[in-house]
């Protein structure tokens, strides 16, 4: 397996390439925040799209790991 690459992160979470793939990684132990609704716990989010270069072009993320309140 080779080495991780970390191409950005956010709110409770990291992404990274590794072995010619996107590689997200979310602690669940994170202690999750309430949304601004307060519907939700959020325990990882990108906040709306987050770009993202890889290979000279740019892609976007969009990511929400939450639970109900």
């Amino acid at each position: 397996m080779a080495d991780k690459t970390k191409l950005d992160s956010g709110q409770g979470f990291e992404v990274f390439e590794q072995d010619g793939k996107i590689v997200i990684e979310i602690d669940p132990a994170t202690t999750p925040v309430r949304s601004s609704s307060g519907k939700s716990m959020v325990v990882a989010s990108s906040r709306g799209n987050m770009p993202i270069r890889l290979e000279g072009e740019t892609h976007y993320l969009g990511l929400n790991f939450y639970r109900k309140a």
